[in-house]
Order: C-alpha cells, then structure tokens, then sequence
C-alpha cells in the first residue's frame, strides 16, 4: 500500500509527518517565487522491496520496480522509502518556480518536466538501480523525437538540460546494458546515447533522480539572434541575484528561453531564434525589499534586432498574478 502526503516544500531529508511540514510552511508561497520551493511537493511512501507505482495529481506516473532503489553500500534497500514529486507541466509553474528549457544555447520542447528524490527511512538519500532502473510516464503523451534530458545547476543557479546522463552525474560509470527483460520485451523502444530509452507500455527510463524533463530539440532554420539594450553593469554585477532575467516564451511552442550574456560584447541576447514565430519577452529584477520591476513585449521575432526594457513597478504578489497570466496559444496539455 502507497501512502501520500502533500507537504508545501522540500525539507527532504526531515522525515516528519505532513502536518508538521504544513505548519512550518503556512506562509504565502509567492515568499518562495522563482525558486523550487515554489511548487508544493508531494510526498509518498513506498516499499522498496516490492513492485511500486506512484501518480502524481498531474498525471506522472513512476514505476519502481522491487529492489530498483539502492542504499549507500549499494545493496537494494528494503522497507519504506520516501519518495519526494514536484510536477510542473503549466507555463505558470515553470515561470514561477525559475526555470526555463534550453541545452546549451539549443532550445528544447516540453512536455513536461519533474523534480524527483528518494530517501530511506534513515532520511539519506537513496539511488537508482543501473541494471534495474525506473520508468516513466508523462502526462502528455509525447510523440516521436521526446527524450529524458536532466537538469544540470549552472553557476547563476539555473537549469540547463542535457539528454546525456552519463554526461552530467558522475554517480553514473557505465552505460547500462538491457536487462533481460528489456532484451525480450515484445515492446520496441528507441535508443539516443545508449543510457535513455523509451519502453512504449511503461515510458521513459529513468536513471537518475533529480530534475527530469520530457523535450526534444527543435531544429530552427534559418536562426537570428535577439539583442537587449541593458546597461553593462547590470550584465555584469557580481551577485546573480541582483542581475536582471530574461526569458523568451514561444506562443506555439512550449519552450522557454532564457537570456545568454555575449562574453565579447557584454551585452545579452537570445541566440538560433527562428523568424517570423510569435513570442514574448518578459524580463523582471528586484527593486528594494518587496518591490519588483517588470517588463514584457510580444513580437514577431526578426521584426526587431535590439529591445529596450520599459520597466514598471509591481509587488511580488502582483508580479506573480502577470506571469500566471502569460499563456502560450495552445495548453501544453493540449500539445
């Protein structure tokens, strides 16, 4: 039997009960904007040495096969472990809680992206079983060309997505062959780089734990780039917090691109845009202890080589309210 517990943030390796987390957490979760707290967390419970499945209210689902979870001794753990679901499938969650969808300076597609951990009842943090791993399903279906990429922290804080988890998780030291089960499954899947495939009854493979995002690159062509007119100093402040962001929405496309800082130039831009889509470029900063600046233009992209922010004045609560309000043409549900 699954337990499920909803707790408004992710203090994981606590191993209270909910309604302690509750009370700690009773303030407004806009005094969480921008960061991952933002998004209340789910929480299951779940034994590791029996078949499990958990489903999130948006739709994930997870299959932990028994004894696919790991102690630090890596042997497979037995008894219960606590499994930690954020979803974040609505551009309003993905503004709101800080992230964005690039590789590189490639953008990416969603359909959906995740924060998942897992911790024995000792609160440490458990692994994957390399030769026994995880399986995922998405909300929205995806179509030929999706794959798992993984959230990698850069130095200013943000995500940056790569489809190469043998790339960016040193845990990671072999590249896992099929199991064999997998070997005699009647189910055909796919392979990128030899460690993320796709099972069509039970999904996306999963490895590790961490950030997961369903995307698939978009192959733009012809590209341009979109330049902003921001001053030098605040390109270049030391702390990132006091740096203002930028962020490139697609109105047909769920992707969303943050800025990049042209190293010659100093100066910021949007690189491989493609012409003639819609988009919108929305930019925030703080001003002070509780106020925010905020600025946002739809454009038609190539129509304009360089923007100017026009800065207005907003609360965190009326800044929040203006980003839930940017939708793209079409729900990602629909996608």
């Amino acid at each position: 039997m699954i337990k499920k517990i909803f707790c408004l943030s992710t203090l994981s390796i606590l191993l209270l009960n909910c309604s302690s987390l509750q009370k700690i957490f009773t303030n407004d979760r806009n005094d969480f904007l921008f960061s991952s707290r933002y998004k209340e967390t789910q929480v299951f419970l779940i034994q590791a040495d029996k078949d499990s499945q958990v489903k999130g209210e948006e739709g994930t689902i997870i299959h932990f096969p028994s004894s696919s979870l790991l102690g630090e001794d890596g042997k497979p753990l037995v008894g219960e472990v606590r499994v930690e679901l954020s979803e974040y499938y609505s551009n309003a969650d993905i503004l709101l809680s800080g992230l964005s969808t690039t590789s590189g300076e490639k953008a990416i597609e969603t359909k959906g992206m995740i924060r998942l951990e897992a911790y024995s009842s000792e609160g440490k943090k458990v692994r994957i079983n390399k030769r026994n791993p995880l399986s995922i399903e998405f909300k929205n279906s995806p179509e030929p060309g999706y794959e798992i990429f993984y959230g990698k922290k850069k130095e200013d804080g943000s995500l940056d997505w790569t489809n190469d988890s043998l790339g960016w998780n040193s845990d990671i030291s072999f590249a896992p062959a099929k199991t064999k089960a997998q070997a005699t499954s009647p189910y055909p899947y796919s392979e990128t780089d030899g460690s993320i495939r796709i099972n069509e009854r039970e999904g996306f493979t999963l490895y590790n734990f961490g950030w997961i995002n369903c995307d698939r690159f978009l192959g733009f062509s012809p590209i341009i780039p979109l330049y902003l007119n921001v001053l030098e100093e605040e390109v270049v402040k030391k702390n990132f917090e006091d740096r203002p962001i930028f962020l490139l929405i697609f109105k047909d496309i769920s992707s969303i691109m943050p800025v990049y800082t042209d190293p010659n130039k100093r100066v910021l831009y949007f690189p491989n845009l493609p012409p003639g889509k819609k988009a919108t470029v929305i930019g925030w900063r703080k001003s002070g202890e509780t106020k925010w600046l905020y600025w946002k233009k739809d454009l038609i992209i190539g129509e304009e080589d360089n923007l100017t922010p026009e800065w207005t004045s907003h609360s965190t609560k009326q800044l929040a309210k203006l980003l839930k309000e940017i939708k793209p043409d079409e729900p990602l549900a629909k996608k």
